[in-house]
């Protein structure tokens, strides 16, 4: 009887030790599809609102393309000058009395991580790992991977761009400690 409650004990222990490298994430600094924390795209300002207050965001003007561009900046680390996301806001396609929604989302804060520990920070080899790359191309803040699987995009910090990536377009050729420094969420 003993030997079968210590195999029980094991069994039930086995899915941990397995999966031991993944780290657990909290539900606001989880990275997933349309998400980042509390923040989702297609929610209504005032909701964004309702979840991190006043007091930790600030309404701005991205300027995006010389046009107007009104984004709110969330400061969850008060010690910080950076934003830890940026919520573009958009008109609602529905037309409804929440005209005003989140349309796109930027993450610079390093807590924020998927299921399998992918943030700000990692390197372009830890996202091939666990993740399905579907292109790399130049584009809004420098060097972007593309994730389709995730729905989201990867800015990455490269200074020398290989000089046959821009004929090629060979994703093999972007190393694979490159380090992702923000990432959009659309």
């Amino acid at each position: 009887m003993k030997n079968l409650k210590m195999l029980l004990f094991l069994f039930l222990l086995l899915p941990t030790f397995l999966d031991a490298e993944t780290p657990v994430v909290t539900k606001k600094f989880l990275l997933s599809k349309q998400k980042a924390g509390y923040v989702e795209i297609g929610m209504s300002i005032d909701a964004l609102y309702t979840k991190y207050g006043r007091e930790s965001t600030k309404l701005v003007d991205l300027y995006l393309e010389g046009m107007f561009s009104p984004a709110i900046e969330i400061f969850l680390n008060t010690e910080k000058d950076k934003p830890s996301l940026v919520a573009e806001i958009g008109l609602s396609p529905s037309g409804s009395s929440k005209a005003f929604i989140v349309s796109r989302i930027t993450v610079y804060d390093d807590s924020f991580r998927t299921e399998k520990g992918m943030g700000v920070g990692s390197t372009l080899g830890d996202l091939r790992k666990h993740h399905q790359i579907n292109w790399i191309e130049l584009g809004e803040g420098g060097l972007i991977a593309r994730s389709d699987e995730l729905m989201m995009s990867f800015v990455l910090f490269l200074v020398d761009i290989p000089e046959e990536w821009y004929m090629t377009r060979d994703m093999e050729l972007i190393p694979d400690s490159t380090k992702i420094v923000s990432i959009f969420i659309n």
